[in-house]
């Protein structure tokens, strides 16, 4: 290979993006100025929808949803997978709980809906 061909090769693999999986987008490239600014925020326990507010109010344009992504690929967080309720499993004292709304007593002892009254 000649070395114009490698010179060549080289400057695309810095300008270039790959496609797919982590790539990033404009509104994530619009953010790499802000990156220490960012990962100070997040380190503060800031949330992604408030840094997105933050942003707004400073007149950069950014989504809650263009802040993760950010904070996942440039700054490399990692996120937290939620876990699931076992298929099985009863909730604690669930019956205790409820209310039974469709037996209220009446003034006269018998179970029925109550009536509104009009002498308020």
């Amino acid at each position: 290979m000649a070395n114009a061909q490698i010179e060549r090769f080289r400057e695309l693999l810095n300008t270039e993006l790959p496609r797919g999986k982590g790539r990033m987008s404009d509104a994530i490239k619009r953010l790499i100025p802000l990156k220490e600014d960012i990962q100070k925020a997040r380190e503060m326990r800031f949330g992604y929808k408030q840094i997105a507010e933050m942003l707004h109010k400073a007149g950069a344009e950014a989504t809650a949803d263009s802040v993760r992504r950010f904070c996942k690929i440039v700054l490399k967080e990692e996120t937290k997978k939620r876990r699931r309720a076992k298929s099985g499993a009863a909730k604690p004292d669930a019956g205790k709980a409820a209310v039974q709304t469709d037996a209220i007593q009446k003034p006269g002892g018998k179970p029925g809906f109550r009536v509104a009254r009009d002498d308020l």
